[in-house]
């Protein structure tokens, strides 16, 4: 996942598309979708946030940073 910290969108390198939960420190979804490549954050405030990813049957969780 990169850039981290993040402006406005996040970039992933997948092989396959997926889907995705954005979630705050609290856990409370933000966000969510179909995963192709990018995922949008510019509505987010800055802060810490974790992005959830499932893709061929596998999740995987990555805490990024949203600046401002």
């Amino acid at each position: 996942v990169y850039p981290n910290p993040a402006c406005d969108h996040l970039n992933m390198d997948l092989a396959d598309p997926g889907s995705y939960l954005v979630m705050d420190a609290l856990g409370a979804v933000l966000a969510q979708g179909t995963l192709q490549r990018t995922v949008d954050v510019s509505m987010l405030p800055a802060g810490v946030y974790v992005l959830l990813v499932e893709c061929s049957g596998t999740r995987n969780g990555v805490r990024f940073v949203v600046e401002r």
